[in-house]
């Protein structure tokens, strides 16, 4: 992985975008993109105002340290960020199916319950309609009494 990445910085462009041109055996559209004969199979040390031995990307030690500065050190501190981040999601997503089943066991028993109550028999004294009927019959002999005991008549 860590050989991935530096061939993958050292086909990064100056300006920080990747090199969208590099398509394996595109050499009309990527010259550069393209191994050639001429390139050096190993390593070969350039020395300032010399011509170079074979074609390729001209890397300064100070770019390959900071590149192994980040894979040693930046690398495993993300890897650690991730496993603890997974973790973390992995404690969630228990959290929420207990949450569900407990909501799913809650509605099932409140359904249960609904469909009990539906079904209790009331005794006859618990009955709106004989309530509504015995105050309407209080009221006309209360009203019959009240017109009967004033003496007034219509």
């Amino acid at each position: 992985m860590n050989s991935a990445l530096l061939i993958v910085m050292l086909l990064a462009q100056s300006d920080g975008t990747w090199h969208d041109r590099f398509i394996e055996g595109n050499c009309e559209a990527c010259p550069e993109c393209c191994v050639s004969e001429d390139d050096c199979e190993m390593a070969v040390p350039v020395r300032a105002f010399e011509p170079s031995p074979c074609t390729g990307v001209l890397w300064p030690a100070s770019h390959t340290a900071k590149a192994l500065e980040i894979i040693k050190v930046d690398f495993p501190k993300c890897e650690v960020r991730l496993d603890s981040t997974m973790h973390e999601l992995k404690i969630c997503d228990e959290t929420i199916i207990m949450v569900r089943q407990e909501c799913d066991k809650t509605i099932d028993r409140f359904a249960a319950l609904t469909k009990e109550a539906a079904h209790i028999e009331r005794p006859w004294w618990d009955n709106n309609t004989l309530w509504g009927g015995a105050g309407f019959v209080v009221g006309a002999v209360v009203t019959v009494f009240i017109i009967n005991a004033t003496g007034d008549s219509f």
